[in-house]
């Protein structure tokens, strides 16, 4: 009997790319077990949580308590690849990523990491340091990593929003989606304020502000205007599916 593989998937954000990944793999190959280990649940593979710390650049009070996490989640994660005993570990960065890829890493089970922007978050600078394959989504990343490990192949896209058939024209009232990112954007929320009156006599309008404009904008909630603080995964391609513009940060899925 063949064994079963075990993969481990691993990350702090980047749920988009995570699951247009786990979607590909497990129509590809249905046998494997998929994990994902982490501090939020990624849609299509079975959730472990991890205890963990964000890396700090500069010493703060946030500092001590935060390497202290980090150490707890190095322990964590030994169990967990000691227990489910990954074939391959797949990383997306951010800070819930360092203490499974140094896991890994020490019971020398390959890794690869994906870095989905232009820079490089710092726990991918750290772990492509002794990463097996390095993914790169845009050829401006390149510079941080070692050349001969590195393979430029984009952003994975979820099927859900590859299917959404191309705009052919306008709709009657044309819908607009305006998204600051997972967190917002104050700065773009402040230039959408001075013009919602204009907009909102013309357009429709799904506003994604973030957590800190939310309330205000909530008040206003003028005609034809719906507001979030935050946008579910699974809400997202219904909603390109409607907009007929989308206005962004630009951030690196939401471009992608």
């Amino acid at each position: 009997m063949q064994k079963k593989i075990n993969i481990i998937l691993t990350g702090g954000h980047a749920a988009t790319t995570a699951i247009a990944t786990i979607q590909e793999t497990k129509e590809k190959y249905p046998d494997w077990n998929l994990y994902w280990v982490g501090v939020k649940p990624v849609i299509g593979a079975k959730f472990i949580s991890i205890t963990t710390g964000k890396l700090q650049r500069r010493f703060t009070k946030y500092t001590i308590p935060s390497l202290f996490k980090i150490s707890v989640g190095i322990f964590q994660a030994f169990f967990i690849i000691l227990k489910i005993r990954p074939k391959i570990v797949v990383s997306f960065g951010g800070y819930a990523a360092l203490p499974v890829c140094i896991a890994a890493y020490i019971f020398r089970i390959p890794i690869i990491i994906h870095e989905q922007t232009t820079g490089a978050g710092l726990t991918n600078k750290i772990v492509g340091k002794f990463a097996n394959k390095i993914l790169i989504a845009r050829a401006e990343s390149e510079r941080y990593f070692a050349k001969e490990k590195t393979v430029l192949v984009g952003n994975p896209i979820r099927k859900e929003i590859l299917s959404i058939k191309p705009k052919t024209k306008l709709s009657k009232t044309p819908t607009i989606y305006i998204t600051g990112g997972s967190s917002g954007s104050v700065p773009m929320n402040k230039v959408i304020d001075k013009v919602l009156p204009e907009l909102q006599k013309k357009y429709r309008i799904i506003h994604q502000t973030g957590k800190i404009d939310f309330q205000y904008f909530k008040q206003r909630a003028p005609e034809n205007y719906q507001v979030f603080d935050f946008i579910e995964m699974d809400d997202i391609p219904g909603i390109f599916e409607r907009a007929d513009f989308v206005i962004s940060r630009a951030g690196a899925n939401t471009v992608a």
